[in-house]
């Protein structure tokens, strides 16, 4: 069946999303470990990613792309090195976005940031995609396909095939995650909330409104 996002659903998301990112590995204190040793680390639970625009990798382990680089540009004029945009959330630099789901029904097993996806490829390219997927004990598979065109665009589409033989509700999120080292670094954000489009119109809802409007 295809994914159903229900008013309920997104309650759910909102009411949840702070027991997510406090269960997320990622939250935890940042160490200094070296970004290569940990991709070297975890090479086997990674689906590759090579372009002419881009390098790097998808971390199976909580559906996470925390592994980017620019291919035409480097940190020196000697082209050594790549220019990094996404590390592993156990790097000083990490920077990186993972892809979830969320539901207003309690007994629901849902992948969670330890979860282990499985990919139909190892390898995504502009010309073969790549879809993770995951299937909980009630027989739900949850699924991410991501695709990326010949620059730099990604396009993730989330889907749910209920086989549990009941009606479900669930809601689909990504998100982008960047934690500064530096207390004092400096750091602008145009936005912190939830940000959703109803009938067409963007909403971008803060998260003390959120808390102060429960029917949100």
């Amino acid at each position: 069946k295809p994914l159903v996002t229900t008013p309920q659903a997104q309650v759910a998301a909102t009411n949840n999303s702070a027991a997510i990112v406090e269960k997320s590995p990622e939250n935890q204190i940042l160490s200094l470990r070296n970004r290569q040793e940990i991709l070297a680390e975890t090479q086997n639970l990674r689906v590759a990613i090579k372009t002419d625009s881009l390098h790097g990798s998808i971390f199976l382990k909580g559906a996470r792309l925390d592994d980017l680089t620019l291919a035409n540009y480097f940190e020196t004029q000697k082209k050594e090195k790549e220019v990094v945009l996404f590390s592993p959330a156990e790097s000083k630099e990490r920077y990186f976005t993972d892809f979830g789901f969320l539901s207003a029904n309690s007994d629901i097993d849902l992948p969670s940031p330890d979860t282990i996806w499985k990919a139909d490829s190892k390898l995504l390219t502009v010309q073969n995609p790549v879809t993770l997927f995951w299937t909980n004990k009630q027989n739900v598979t949850f699924q991410i396909k991501i695709s990326l065109d010949e620059n730099y665009m990604f396009s993730v589409v989330q889907s749910v095939k209920n086989n549990s033989g009941k009606e479900i509700s669930v809601a689909p999120y990504g998100r982008v995650n960047r934690v500064l080292n530096k207390l004092n670094q400096a750091n602008y954000i145009l936005h912190e909330g939830a940000i959703g489009v109803s009938g067409g119109v963007l909403q971008e809802v803060t998260y003390k409104d959120l808390i102060e409007d429960k029917k949100f």
